[in-house]
């Protein structure tokens, strides 16, 4: 997927929520509330990819090594993933799903695959993350 490709895939997806005027950041990331998911996208011009980026939970600190385990745990386990993978972002301390887009994909099927994502990151913020700190002593 080019530039051009993701920046008109993602202005459509955007303009179905109401928002116009869609524009990557420097960084060439972007990120948008739809309903009460938080969902980041970024443009990787090396790999010619758009990552989409669904937000689980912010950390305050560096997780224990027991949560992370237990959260790969649950993931390994048939958690919903929405499609795509759990990842934390040791940088910004943040647990996200994550779908990687290769190649362009046709408005409809991506605005449906980014609803699965986005709903799947709000069940595992609300309750499998309540599972992992049960198990792993709190988050």
């Amino acid at each position: 997927m080019n530039k051009a490709e993701a920046e008109k895939l993602l202005a459509d997806f955007f303009a179905r929520f109401g928002k116009a005027g869609f524009a990557f950041e420097q960084s060439n990331f972007v990120k948008a509330n739809i309903g009460e998911a938080v969902l980041g996208f970024e443009f990787r011009e090396d790999e010619q990819i758009l990552a989409c980026h669904a937000l689980i939970y912010g950390f305050q600190n560096v997780p224990r090594p027991a949560v992370l385990r237990e959260i790969e745990a649950a993931e390994k386990n048939g958690a919903e993933t929405g499609g795509g993978e759990i990842v934390f972002d040791p940088e910004n301390l943040t647990l996200l799903l994550v779908k990687i887009y290769f190649k362009n994909i046709e408005l409809l099927l991506f605005a449906a695959q980014m609803q699965k994502l986005a709903t799947a990151s709000l069940i595992w913020s609300s309750l499998i993350l309540d599972r992992v700190a049960a198990k792993s002593g709190n988050i």
